[in-house]
């Protein structure tokens, strides 16, 4: 027997974006449909960070890429329908 989390493809009914170690290519994807922005990467690399958690579509794009930025690993700027991702600078 084969055990299928269903949580991640019945969400979108609830109005949430779960992710459970998605790379942040696959969730960015997601909010441009839903927001319609686009994304530009200043390193590829960064496209492959992966994420765990779970987000409200209904909350307003810049709150939601606060959410992503308390991680610690990525920073957004959003330059009015363009966002560009950034890698975020290590605290020392």
């Amino acid at each position: 027997m084969h055990v299928v989390e269903t949580e991640t493809y019945t969400a979108w009914t609830r109005g949430q974006i779960y992710f459970k170690l998605s790379p942040l290519e696959e969730i960015v994807k997601k909010l441009e449909r839903w927001y319609d922005f686009e994304i530009t990467y200043e390193d590829e690399a960064l496209k492959r960070a992966r994420f765990r958690g779970g987000i409200n579509k209904y909350r307003p794009l810049e709150e939601t890429l606060r959410y992503l930025e308390e991680t610690g690993k990525v920073r957004f700027s959003v330059q009015g329908k363009n966002v560009i991702v950034t890698r975020a600078i290590e605290k020392r």
